[in-house]
């Protein structure tokens, strides 16, 4: 029986710091699954256990969502995304 591999060897066009983080989405987002689906299947998938601000601060889900839920974050990119959504989800998003 044969088999055929795929290798893809991607490079980076800037140099990563230590202090910059690679954020990646493995398939499980906080607002659409619970902290503990999350955690579980991200350690048996792929061996680690996530320490994004989402799940450290134990965001709710969107369903879970009242009228008026505050985020408080330092990430930029995510307040706009957040203020971009407002009016579906009612959220208010402050950075801190």
């Amino acid at each position: 029986m044969s088999h055929t591999f795929l290798i893809v060897i991607k490079s980076l066009k800037k140099i990563i710091f230590l202090v910059f983080q690679i954020l990646d989405n493995y398939g499980y987002h906080y607002a659409t699954h619970q902290l503990s689906e999350r955690q579980s299947s991200l350690l048996k998938q792929y061996y680690f256990q996530c320490g994004c601000e989402p799940c450290v601060k134990k965001w709710p889900m969107y369903k879970s969502i009242s009228e008026k839920h505050t985020f408080k974050t330092k990430d930029e990119a995510l307040l706009k995304r957040f203020h971009a959504k407002s009016n579906k989800f009612q959220v208010s998003a402050t950075s801190i």
